[in-house]
């Protein structure tokens, strides 16, 4: 049987907008004039170009009943993930 179940999909949509209209605010609220771009999906699930450098989100919300190890396959995606923004961007430190 399929599972038709949306309820997820829109549970973790949800969350990347609320963290991407928060990083707005938090520009907003410390009065800074300068510029930000906060986007939804692009490289990770929340990304912030501001003009000092970048921020890349990984968002997850895990029951806390459940067991949390680097054997975990969304942990393991976001590990990739991560080594291939860190491989686009030259290996910097940053």
């Amino acid at each position: 049987m399929i599972d038709r179940e949306a309820g997820g999909l829109y549970k973790a949509l949800r969350l990347q907008n609320l963290r991407a209209i928060q990083y707005v605010l938090n520009c907003i609220d410390k009065n800074e004039e300068k510029d930000v771009a906060v986007a939804v999906e692009v490289y990770e699930d929340v990304y912030v170009r501001y003009e000092e450098g970048e921020i890349f989100e990984q968002d997850k919300d895990y029951d806390p009943d459940s067991s949390f190890t680097l054997n975990n396959e969304e942990v393991l995606k976001a590990l990739c993930s991560f080594i291939d923004i860190w491989v686009y961007n030259k290996l910097s430190s940053n």
